[in-house]
């Protein structure tokens, strides 16, 4: 099986000679290098003398060359032996910036790059520096992997969060897909149709029934009409009318509710598949970003596929108007088509250049969204900070943007929807102008004009409405886009059939464990070490060590990049993540308690717990004494993050969750870091309670915390320093015992300043 987090070396992708200007493959020939042996290239955007122009780094198996292109002629700058690379880094100057390598103690400056460009080279150091550390099996990085561009045309993306660039959305795969999507409602759409075609016979009665009317009972100058004829006509009218309204009541509840009860179903997909998703996803992404495409997004998509069922109707009323206008004055059938080729260009040009006004005012709405959710979730820092005005301004100058870019859709649309109305008005006059003649004529009857008036207005009414389609259509493709593209992130790694057990021992290994959030720049490196079951190990380490990372890799939130983690020999990619969340818990520094009563977050991981069960669980957490003097007791209300409770209560409430979940391997993240001594004695006396039993992994800064683990872990700079037990430790004088000293000395200042 292939293992996750594992990345393909671009080896197995040459590049080829298209790939690189003639010239350039000219002066890498005539060197000795070959393009199918290239590996790895990066264009800079400066000439050496720093104005713009163009540089090629390029890295084969063996050297590093770099070649300038000028006027259509290259010339080599440098070349080096890989092996003779000591060291790599790229620095910051005025306005850009350079990648620099040292070669036998000296410097050497390959190149300049604008900003724009830092870390496409900044992940090529990366690679150059780990590659003279680790050898030439480290692997060869992908400088755009992070590169906000269009996966079809390359252009830099305004909307970081999208892959494809709304130029290059395909069209007609959305609709297959938006079709696929609408299988369980054909039933209802297809009555929905045939209400719409029955709508359109009851619409183009009225005007008919008007020619009778005044051609055979009333006959203006001739007298004679059919008298008997008026009332039928009259109730006939009456009648179409109450159709009318029946079949519009109708047709938009089966419409509201088919559209309502799709954009329902696709925002109960997204959900689904937002959970599945891995943690990696939500920290590329933010909050307020997923909430616009979840929410906001689906119930703009209902209020468009309502728009559709009138667009549709609209389609079928112009076709059966212009049928019946050409059966009736074939002559005059031709002045009504005058307007639009004019119209229908209009709205095309109009189409094209409304997209990135469109483009730009779902940008500005997300990060709005977003700003308003970062500025909700640290209300408390702002305020801590009387930092109330910058954030105020900040949001002005955001909602400042949606303005802007609000206008200039609403604005355009106001310029172009009256010159739509004067030009079908004056196909009105034509008809006036050319229908009149022919009465006067003789060659219809003023009857037939009137119906054909009468027509006419029902045929630009829908074709008017039809020039919406086109911001219509653009909403609809994009926001379509926008939803599948979240449907289709990868979620979390699963295997097809995960490794089933009877009985969880608890033993957990990691084995050579290398990552990085980003994969070329590993957070851990090379760390291997067991925890047998039962075992309490204590991890500790400065700040940014890669402790928290341990963690979120045990628990599977991330894929290593190397190397594997085994829960009782098994590797964690080989089981459900169902089988490795209940078998793991986690008590956090700052625990995050959900809005409800404090029974239901205490059997949050078990929701069919027994109150009995509950109070147990609150008892051994050392939190029932403070839960009963609250008025509510168990049923009291807490706010989301546990508002309203201390930094104690709340922790105790999340270990008394976590002995209800009851797992077998536990983890203890800064547990105690953040309250007072008497409250941590509470929280230490309820974690004795919890730990007994259970493979416990504890990472903290108190190192007093640790004074029952049978192991410590010492991490420095993603590395494994030393580990063993806590006397052992001290007694070879290591960073261990450097970190308890410094502790200690701490703790006798406190005490003299508290004196």
């Amino acid at each position: 099986m292939q293992q996750a987090g594992k990345k393909e070396d671009p080896l197995e992708q040459p590049f080829s000679a298209a790939e690189f200007p003639s010239s350039v493959v000219t002066t890498l020939q005539t060197q000795g290098g070959a393009v199918d042996q290239v590996k790895l290239a990066v264009k800079s955007d400066l000439a050496p003398d720093g104005k713009f122009g163009e540089q090629w780094l390029l890295v084969d198996p063996r050297d590093l060359w770099v070649i300038e292109r000028h006027n259509g002629t290259a010339n080599l700058r440098h070349k080096f032996a890989l092996d003779d690379i000591q060291d790599a880094k790229i620095e910051r100057c005025v306005g850009n910036g350079l990648i620099q390598v040292s070669v036998a103690e000296q410097p050497h400056v390959l190149l300049h790059y604008s900003n724009e460009l830092t870390a496409r080279f900044g992940r090529v150091a990366h690679y150059l520096h780990s590659r003279a550390e680790n050898g030439p099996d480290f692997p060869v990085p992908d400088p755009d992997a992070d590169a906000h561009k269009c996966l079809s045309c390359g252009r830099y993306l305004l909307d970081t969060s999208s892959k494809v660039c709304p130029s290059c959305i395909q069209r007609g795969k959305i609709f297959k897909r938006l079709v696929d999507l609408a299988r369980p409602y054909w039933k209802k759409m297809a009555l929905i149709v045939l209400l719409l075609l029955a709508g359109i016979g009851v619409d183009l009665a009225p005007p008919y029934l008007t020619r009778i009317l005044i051609d055979d009972v009333l006959k203006i100058g001739s007298g004679g009409g059919n008298e008997y004829l008026l009332p039928w006509l009259v109730g006939g009218l009456l009648v179409i009318q109450v159709a009318r309204v029946v079949l519009t009541i109708v047709t938009n509840w089966m419409t509201i509710n088919v559209s309502a009860r799709f954009t329902s179903g696709i925002r109960d997909q997204l959900f689904a598949h937002l959970k599945k998703l891995s943690v990696d996803y939500f920290d590329k992404n933010q909050v307020g970003r997923l909430m616009t495409r979840v929410n906001q997004d689906t119930e703009e998509l209902q209020g468009i596929v309502s728009q559709m069922t009138t667009f549709a109707s609209n389609i079928l009323l112009v076709l059966g108007i212009g049928v019946v206008l050409f059966s009736m004055a074939p002559s005059l059938g031709l002045y009504v088509l005058i307007p639009t080729p004019f119209v229908m260009a209009a709205a095309y040009f109009y189409y094209r250049y409304m997209q990135p006004h469109f483009r730009r005012f779902w940008t500005a709405r997300w990060r709005l969204n977003a700003m308003l959710n970062t500025f909700l979730a640290g209300v408390r820092v702002v305020k801590a900070f009387a930092q109330e005005q910058q954030e105020e301004d900040r949001y002005h100058q955001r909602n400042t943007n949606l303005l802007k870019s609000r206008l200039q859709v609403d604005l355009a649309w106001s310029k172009f929807f009256p010159l739509i109305s004067f030009a079908f008005s004056a196909g009105g006059l034509i008809i006036w102008y050319a229908g009149g003649r022919a009465v006067l004529a003789d060659k219809i009857s003023l009857g037939t004009l009137m119906a054909f008036l009468s027509y006419l207005g029902m045929f630009y009414g829908p074709l008017s409405n039809l020039t919406h389609i086109s911001q219509a259509l653009n909403r609809f493709l994009t926001i379509s886009q926008r939803t599948f593209e979240m449907l289709d992130e990868e979620p979390e790694k699963a295997p097809a059939q995960p490794v089933q057990r009877t009985r969880t021992g608890g033993r957990i290994e990691f084995d050579r464990v290398t990552f990085g959030y980003d994969p070329y720049y590993p957070v851990i490196k090379d760390i291997s070490f067991n925890v047998e079951p039962g075992e309490m190990i204590g991890i500790v380490g400065h700040s940014g060590a890669g402790k928290t990372t341990l963690v979120n890799l045990l628990c599977r939130f991330y894929d290593v990049t190397s190397g594997a983690i085994r829960m009782d020999g098994v590797d964690l990619r080989d089981l459900s993540m169902e089988e490795i969340r209940q078998q793991i818990g986690i008590v956090l520094q700052t625990p995050f308690l959900f809005y409800g009563t404090l029974a239901e977050n205490i059997a949050y991981g078990r929701p069919d717990a027994t109150p009995q069960e509950i109070l147990r669980a609150a008892k051994a957490a050392n939190a029932h004494n403070f839960i009963t003097r609250l008025p509510e007791g168990y049923d009291t209300i807490v706010g989301e993050g546990g508002a309203g409770l201390s930094g104690g209560e709340r922790q105790r409430i999340s270990i008394a969750r976590a002995i209800l979940h009851n797992p077998r391997i536990l983890i203890l993240d800064e547990a105690t870091s953040s309250v007072d001594t008497d409250t941590e004695r509470q929280i230490q006396e309820a974690l004795n309670e919890l730990v007994k039993g259970r493979t416990t992994i504890a990472i903290a800064h108190r190192l007093s915390t640790l004074y029952n683990a049978n192991r410590i872990l010492v991490i420095n700079r993603g590395r494994l320093e030393e580990q063993g037990p806590p006397k052992q430790l001290i007694d070879n004088k290591g960073m261990f015992y450097h970190l308890v000293q410094m502790q200690t000395q701490l703790a006798s200042l406190d005490g003299v300043a508290a004196v």
